[in-house]
């Protein structure tokens, strides 16, 4: 019965304690609601997603241009890359088909139309089947931090040397204009 009583006894010294460093004073204080938003990465271009180039006809030394003006209206800086998409070909036509690819100020706000051209950078020099496809392997100098507007000029050359297996070929390509945060 004495451990019985010495261990009653423990119990009720333990809650007796446990009840007197309980009890303590607390303040707290708190700052206003805080709130969180996203930035936006916007693009946008001039020819409402029709293509630049609808060329026949072809032969060797055939060159052409168009231009492009692309905006940027998104609140956070970011990067832009030109890359080309879903490039095909017939009869290697990519690898004698050159492209240049310019930044510059463009006079005309015409989707495709070249007026007074002012070349600032090249960007891209090289034949069809060398442009990126993606925006890792794309090209470009432009890293608006706010509203921006860039011009660019696309140049196709059909190679003087293009062999005459290319006769009759078809080379397609869809140039991309993406934007991605820094």
């Amino acid at each position: 019965m004495p451990a019985l009583v010495v261990g009653l006894a423990l119990v009720v010294a333990s809650l007796v304690t446990w009840r007197t460093s309980s009890a303590l004073f607390t303040a707290t204080t708190v700052d206003g609601s805080n709130s969180f938003s996203t930035g936006s990465v916007v693009l946008s271009e001039n020819d409402s997603g029709a293509a630049l180039f609808n060329v026949g006809g072809l032969k060797p030394g055939a060159t052409g241009s168009a231009c492009i003006r692309v905006t940027y209206s998104g609140t956070i800086a970011a990067a832009v890359r030109v890359y080309g998409t879903g490039e095909t070909a017939t009869n290697l036509l990519d690898q004698y088909l050159t492209i240049a690819i310019d930044e510059g100020t463009n006079s005309s706000s015409t989707a495709g139309a070249c007026g007074t051209w002012t070349a600032s950078v090249n960007v891209f020099g090289g034949t069809l089947d060398t442009l990126g496809s993606t925006w890792a392997g794309g090209t470009g100098t432009w890293t608006p931090s706010g509203s921006a507007t860039r011009d660019y000029r696309i140049t196709y050359t059909l190679s003087s040397a293009a062999p005459s297996s290319t006769m009759g070929s078809t080379a397609s390509v869809t140039f991309t204009w993406e934007a991605q945060n820094t």
